[in-house]
C-alpha cells in the first residue's frame, strides 16, 4: 500500500514523493506540528512529510483505531490505546 503526497492542490500538481508500506492503510492523520501518522496493519508510522521517509515506527500499534488518537494540547505529545489494551504516550515527529 502506498501514500502519495501533493504539498498543495494546484491544476497539475507534480507529485512530491511517495511511500510504500507493508500491509494495508487503515488511516492517516496529519498533526498540528505538520507531521504525518500513517496506521497500517503493520504498524503505526511517522512519515516525514518533506521527504516522505519513515522515520519510525511502532508495529505493536498495528490497527490501533483512530478514534483512540488524541493530540495532548499545548505539547507535542499524543497518545493512542493500543489494540491489546494498554495507553501510548508517545511524541509523533
Amino acid at each position: 500500500m502506498s501514500v502519495i503526497f501533493f504539498p498543495q492542490l494546484k491544476a497539475q500538481e507534480e507529485q512530491a514523493w511517495s511511500t510504500n508500506f507493508s500491509g494495508s492503510i487503515n488511516w492517516t492523520r496529519i498533526t498540528p506540528l505538520g507531521y504525518l501518522l500513517v496506521n497500517s496493519t503493520a504498524g503505526l508510522h511517522g512519515v516525514d512529510p518533506e521527504s516522505g521517509d519513515i522515520t519510525w515506527s511502532h508495529p505493536e500499534l498495528a490497527g490501533a483505531s483512530e478514534e483512540s488518537f488524541s493530540i495532548l494540547e499545548g505539547t507535542p505529545c499524543a497518545t493512542i490505546n493500543g489494540p491489546q489494551g494498554g495507553l501510548f504516550m508517545f511524541e509523533p515527529i
